[in-house]
């Protein structure tokens, strides 16, 4: 069992504007794993690769929001007892669907619709978060807080579908 929340700030111009979000137990998980015989020669194969996907609705315009989260954990295997840490986290979180006027090359206007979200990624962990020893994966503490580099984009923008 895992438990992970996220807080997100949508009002880049009010830090005090908080949505926390519950990862739901029922979210899509699929990933990689990297223990197969094969795999151990390979470079770049001591990485664990979860990714968890749901949905929620808009209830202002009753339409489907996607999340979506990428987990990679690394093993270091280069000290005495060797450990899985987190080394990368990224993802998306839909948060509203909005209309936009849209002018043409011809000048005519219109009303579109776009979605909102927020991307995030804490980039490469050099010093892997979560430590845990290998022969204990099944378990994890407590591990407080992480911070990420967000940012707030729209479908509107140029490669600004999520």
């Amino acid at each position: 069992e895992m438990a992970l929340n996220l807080n997100i700030f949508p009002d880049p111009k009010d830090k005090n504007v908080t949505i926390t979000v519950d990862v739901p137990a029922e979210a899509l998980g699929s990933g990689k794993c990297s223990e197969t015989p094969e795999n151990k020669t390979k470079p770049d194969t001591d990485s664990e690769i979860l990714n968890l996907q749901w949905e929620d609705t808009d209830k202002v315009v009753n339409k489907p929001l996607n999340r979506y989260l990428n987990l990679t954990f690394k093993m270091n295997d280069t000290v005495p007892s060797p450990f899985y840490g987190l080394y990368r986290l990224d993802g998306y979180y839909e948060t509203r669907y909005f209309d936009k006027n849209i002018t043409d090359d011809s000048g005519n206007t219109s009303v579109k619709q776009f979605i909102e979200y927020v991307s995030f990624s804490t980039y490469k962990i050099i010093n892997l978060e979560f430590p845990t020893p290998v022969n204990m994966t099944y378990m994890c503490q407590n591990v407080g807080v992480i911070s990420m580099h967000s940012e707030l984009h729209d479908t509107s923008e140029a490669q600004g579908a999520s």
